[in-house]
């Protein structure tokens, strides 16, 4: 499984990048499938949704905020690979579940690799505005 990760993490690097700043607020969501045959997020879905990103000032924490819901998420560990502009966190969320987060200033994204179970699969919110 751990290969398995490293791979889908490497995809997310190559393809996209990211820089992490106080806030994001985003206008569309969608949800992508892994194809572990292709090695590559596919079936993607999505539709329009406002949120709203927001580190604390320290940068260990950061808030998630949709209209009908607000998630906490803390930083266990980061990672910044310079030559993609890329940064990486896995964080855990207020009710414990596990989540690699990558912002990305330079594409105005932030992706979210989800697993459960041998299933993977990649939510991404595209960015309006960073501030």
């Amino acid at each position: 499984m751990n290969k398995r990760i490293i791979t889908v993490l490497a995809a997310l690097i190559i393809t996209f990048g990211a820089n992490a700043q106080k806030s994001f607020s985003c206008y569309y969501r969608e949800y992508c499938a892994w194809n572990s045959t292709t090695q590559v997020f596919e079936k993607c879905e999505g539709s329009e949704e406002s949120s709203l990103f927001e580190w604390n000032e320290s940068m260990t924490m950061f808030t998630h905020t949709i209209s009908s819901l607000k998630s906490t998420y803390y930083l266990k560990s980061k990672r910044y690979y310079s030559e993609n502009k890329v940064w990486i966190y896995t964080v855990t969320s207020d009710v414990g579940n596990n989540y690699i987060y990558v912002f990305d200033e330079v594409l105005k994204e932030v992706k979210v690799l989800i697993t459960s179970g041998s299933e993977i699969k990649m939510a991404r919110f595209y960015v309006k505005s960073i501030f």
